[in-house]
């Protein structure tokens, strides 16, 4: 999972009422106005007050929302050991809304936090320990650490702890486990979860009562808008694998996934279209579907695109741009792409082999000389 989907403050209980005064930040900088007897108490050392003032200004709740007032507010409540707060300065500087060095505090913070019972700031920290970030490398502490936030309920980390128990990272592949948790995070609505669940039941188990459940658990993901679901369960009913074949409910979730920018259903989407498969025969949209493909370096799409450029087909016939489509098809590992540009390329005229001979030129200046 992306760490950005994972960065959203802690909800925090709010303190005190009564009359607005212009207190100061520990800066020294004025207050927006605040409730005298919260300010005063955070003022006064009070842990919790301070905290409450810091999601405040964090969040703007009645006052005007400033994040470095409030990374000065969460700063002192942390360095009086308050776990939420240490989460919450975390989370803006990850966030990028107050100015940090380095990631190491976000990432000094959320180990603190998480060693203090927050099962949020266990699943941050696993995060940034697999991909190096704010210090070294960490799979085994990162395994261990997900594994407390999923245990303590946490579905995110379930989800997590799965894809690493089934990929073997930080230890040793477990699928049973990392089975088990993702039918937990499934079972709890988180879509990706179900998703994976999905995937997993039915491109792996050969049962077909188990397929089935796959099917529902990416039904399920499907209705609540995750793309990669919405694009699976659009090729199950145009292919009619497990469902009844259907080019009108094919139609409707690849639309959804191309939407929400799946490649696999942006190039699904695209071919239909140029058919008049489900719908009625648009060549244009349909080319403008499988380029946005492309440009997200789709090998499929090149190929295809690389086709609609020769016969013109809803683009402009071009031979050029054909060549140039299916030259970085085999950049991205299609035999079929780096083929097909050297059967465009020997057949060239001199006008093209040019243009060719330019392109190539052009790319072999920007790269970078061996050392």
């Amino acid at each position: 999972m992306a760490l950005a989907r994972q960065l959203a403050p802690l909800a925090l209980v709010t303190l005190g009422c009564g009359h607005s005064s212009p207190p100061r930040s520990p800066a020294g900088a004025p207050l927006p106005s605040v409730d005298q007897t919260l300010a005063e108490l955070a003022s006064a050392g009070e842990v919790s007050a301070q905290r409450e003032l810091g999601l405040r200004l964090d969040q703007g709740l009645g006052v005007e929302s400033d994040p470095l007032q409030a990374a000065d507010w969460y700063r002192r409540a942390a360095e009086g050991g308050d776990p939420a707060s240490m989460l919450n300065l975390a989370l803006l500087q990850l966030t990028g809304r107050v100015p940090a060095g380095d990631e190491s505090e976000a990432r000094e913070l959320l180990r603190r936090a998480g060693d203090s019972g927050l099962a949020q700031a266990d699943l941050l920290w696993a995060n940034l320990a697999r991909d190096g970030r704010g210090g070294p490398i960490d799979t085994a502490d990162a395994r261990r650490r997900l594994q407390r936030a999923a245990l303590a309920g946490l579905p995110e980390a379930q989800l997590e702890l799965a894809g690493m128990l089934l990929a073997g990272q930080g230890g040793p592949v477990d699928a049973a486990a990392g089975g088990a948790w993702l039918e937990q995070a499934a079972g709890a609505g988180l879509p990706a979860a179900q998703t994976a669940l999905g995937l997993l039941l039915l491109d792996s188990d050969p049962d077909e009562a188990r397929r089935a459940q796959g099917i529902e658990w990416i039904r399920r993901a499907s209705e609540r808008g995750e793309p990669r679901a919405m694009t699976r369960l659009g090729l199950l009913f145009l292919r009619g694998e497990g469902l009844p074949a259907s080019d009108r409910e094919a139609l409707r979730w690849l639309a959804a996934a191309a939407e929400g920018g799946q490649a696999v259903a942006q190039v699904n989407l695209g071919l239909m279209l140029l058919r008049g498969q489900g719908t009625p025969r648009d060549e244009a949209a349909g080319a403008a579907w499988i380029r946005r493909a492309a440009d997200q370096g789709s090998p499929r799409a090149l190929l295809h695109l690389g086709a609609l450029h020769e016969a013109g087909k809803g683009v402009q016939g071009d031979r050029f741009e054909a060549w140039r489509c299916y030259r970085l098809a085999g950049l991205v590992g299609s035999q079929e792409g780096t083929q097909r540009a050297e059967r465009i390329a020997r057949s060239a005229d001199p006008a093209l082999q040019a243009r060719i001979n330019a392109e190539l030129a052009a790319a072999a200046s920007q790269r970078p000389e061996a050392p």
